[in-house]
Order: structure tokens, then sequence, then C-alpha cells
């Protein structure tokens, strides 16, 4: 594996945190740095100073290239660090549009006390092309390994391969105890959710293209 440091794009309810604590296990402590936001206390201290209190990206990747970071992790999008971590070392999972968006809705609900109806979440500019938002800034092809939610084992073996890893496969932090698992909508309710969120839908067919082509190359 090469010696530069991996960076993950985590799109909320991909198997993420899975994908995270599997890196953890492997790198060992403190091999990890982390943003997700200034006000989250999952960000690291490094981020939080070289991120937010005194913006210097090309500091702080300076930073992480001198100590012994391995990958850097969190919700932010692609093109926040893409230039100084480079496409070729970065990773995505992405996950069937309608399903993330519903496990995400729940998530919501359950977790940070969210109130309104599922309708007023989906139509939420917020929460419109989530996927893309985090991953779209720059072509799905670019990025050196792309997972998929749905065919998870596949997934970690060509991270494995493709990055000479050996990560184990888990399950932290999925709430169903199945991600192939489907959650049942209306017709009506489709269509809606894919002209809304229209550009997610094209993101992920074209995701599952790439890791669908690289996966037959490996076998």
């Amino acid at each position: 594996m090469s010696n530069a440091p991996l960076l993950f794009v985590h799109v909320p309810k991909t198997a993420g945190t899975s994908f995270i604590t599997a890196m953890e296990n492997y790198f060992g402590p403190g091999a990890l740095e982390y943003d997700y936001g200034a006000n989250s206390p999952k960000t690291s201290p490094l981020v939080q100073g070289y991120a937010y209190r005194q913006p210097n990206l090309g500091a702080l990747h300076q930073s992480v290239l001198q100590g012994s970071t391995k990958a850097f992790c969190g919700h932010f999008p692609v093109e926040k660090y893409v230039q100084e971590f480079g496409p070729q070392n970065t990773m995505v999972f992405l996950r069937e549009p309608i399903q993330r968006l519903v496990s995400e809705f729940l998530h919501s609900t359950r977790q940070h006390g969210y109130k309104k109806d599922f309708s007023d979440y989906y139509r939420d500019e917020y929460y419109i092309n989530r996927q893309s938002n985090f991953a779209g800034g720059i072509p799905i092809e670019d990025f050196g390994f792309v997972g998929i939610t749905e065919h998870y084992l596949d997934s970690i073996a060509l991270a494995n391969l493709h990055f000479d890893l050996d990560l184990q496969v888990l399950q932290v932090g999925m709430h169903r105890p199945k991600v192939d698992s489907h959650y049942s909508l209306s017709s009506e309710v489709t269509q809606e959710i894919r002209t809304l969120h229209a550009k997610d839908f094209c993101l992920y067919e074209a995701g599952l293209e790439i890791f669908r082509a690289r996966l037959k190359s490996i076998k």
C-alpha cells in the first residue's frame, strides 16, 4: 500500500461507520483523523484547528503527511480535500437512494429529534441529493474506490485488494440487521423522490456500474 493517507468521504447511512471501524481496527489507535464539522465532538483537534478555527487546508494536509495518519474520514464534500489527498486515494460508499434516504430519516427521528413527516424530509432542500452533495464534486470514476452498501462484502474485498489492506467485515452502527432489507413506499412517493433526487439516482447507477466493472476485473 502507498504511504499516502486515504481519504474517505463518509456519506451518511451508507455503512460508513462500519467501514471506518474496520479501518480503526486495522490501522490501530491514533491512525485516523476526522472531520464531522466544527460543532461535532467526533472532529479531531487537528482538524478543528486547521479546518475551522484558523482555516489552512494546506497546513492540515502537511500535518497529516508528517504524522502517522493512515486515513482521513468524515462528513464533508469530496472537493474540500480531494486536491490535497488526490482522487486515487479517495474512497466512498454509495447506497440505493430511497433506502438511504429512509434510513437517514429514521436515524434523524431517533437520534436528532426530527419531528416532521417523511414527506417533509425528502422535500427539504438540505436532504435532497445528499449523496451527490458529498461525492458529486468530482467524476465518480475518478475515485480510487467506490463501494456499494448493498454489496458490502464484495466492497470490502475490493478495497482490500486495491489498497493492499486486510479490513475485516463489521456491521457496527447498522440499525437494520440486513443491509439488503427494503423499505416499502407507495409508487407516488417513489416517483416524487426519483424526480427530486434525480442526481443521486444517476450517481448511484454510475457508481454501481463502476463497482461491478472493477469487481469483475479481480475475479
